[in-house]
């Protein structure tokens, strides 16, 4: 096989505990026809520190690696752009700072895309805790079609990590991260890379590590700022469909809409239900039908769309209880 040049994009912030794992197996790729492309979003920490001496221990890499300083903080999404205004790969793979790969990654993914002749690649991977990993297994498709559908039932991961991408399905579609808009920047994304593919294979192999234990990480905490990024970026799909007069994805946007205000079942707080209830209202019919998310959650969604507060409240007297102390 004829080596491909492939651009990895890391973005940096905050990442001090994690980075070091993270860059050396990067640099312990077996595949060796590799940019290394590090956005800097002006993190506060000492993550750079760290960054430069893992590149020190790995010599061979280091005419390989690129770092690049933002002048102000831009979030997520600005950083991925960042990386791939300056990438020169043929295919792109994004990765986390504060997740690692497997040595075989790049190469086996590499290998994939370009046997099939495909312009992206998919694969398996793992939620990796303290002291487990625990296999995430994707469905198998070749058709983007149903992978969005799939995506936005969250049936496939959404996640930009354990996928690699041909460079020029971003450049061809005009294809970018949605800036300032940092939560679910990676699904949104993907909606667009794989509604303009042309081929798409999956890979039966795991990789990825994604890692758990870091509580600090964008998507561990949902506020008021977080989900109004996702209302955004569901809002521009829809807006994008609408203007397609493409009408595929209908059925799947509910629960994409159902999946974008979940997180406010999970509180303890009566108000989080009562404005769950008033967010895509056309989709609270469909809570029960909504499989993805747990059953007693579901039951929750229904019993607010009831406006049965009395049994919201004795949930969340009960929930409050069983807390440890």
């Amino acid at each position: 096989m004829k080596p491909c040049l492939v651009s990895i994009i890391v973005p940096i912030y905050n990442v001090s505990q994690y980075i070091s794992k993270c860059i050396s197996s990067l640099f312990k790729q077996t595949y060796c026809d590799l940019e290394f492309i590090f956005v800097n979003d002006c993190t506060p920490d000492n993550s750079i520190e760290k960054l430069l001496n893992v590149i020190n221990e790995f010599p061979n890499r280091k005419d390989q690696v690129r770092i690049i300083n933002h002048e102000h903080n831009k979030g997520l999404a600005a950083a991925r752009n960042t990386g791939l205004s300056f990438a020169n790969g043929t295919y792109i793979y994004h990765c986390d700072s504060d997740d690692w790969m497997e040595p075989t990654a790049i190469s086996e993914m590499v290998s994939k895309i370009v046997s099939d002749k495909a312009e992206i690649v998919y694969t398996n991977f793992y939620f990796s805790y303290a002291n487990k990993n625990v296999l995430s297994v994707q469905q198998k498709t070749s058709n983007s079609e149903e992978f969005i559908k799939l995506m936005f039932k969250e049936e496939v991961h959404g996640a930009i990590w354990n996928k690699l991408y041909k460079k020029s399905l971003f450049i061809d579609n005009d294809i970018n991260f949605p800036n300032g808009n940092d939560m679910w920047e990676d699904l949104y994304t993907n909606f667009y890379l794989f509604y303009f593919s042309n081929k798409i294979s999956y890979l039966n192999s795991s990789f990825y590590h994604y890692n758990q234990e870091n509580i600090s990480s964008l998507g561990r905490e949902v506020n008021s700022k977080k989900l109004t990024s996702i209302f955004s970026n569901i809002s521009q799909i829809e807006s994008f469909l609408k203007k397609q007069k493409d009408a595929r994805f209908t059925t799947e946007l509910i629960y994409l809409k159902l999946a974008a205000k979940q997180t406010l079942l999970f509180t303890c707080d009566i108000k989080n239900f009562r404005k769950w209830l008033t967010i895509y209202p056309e989709t609270n019919p469909y809570i029960l039908s909504y499989k993805s998310l747990p059953l007693h959650l579901r039951l929750l969604g229904f019993l607010s769309t009831k406006k049965l507060w009395t049994f919201i409240r004795l949930w969340i007297l009960v929930k409050k209880n069983l807390k440890p102390q």
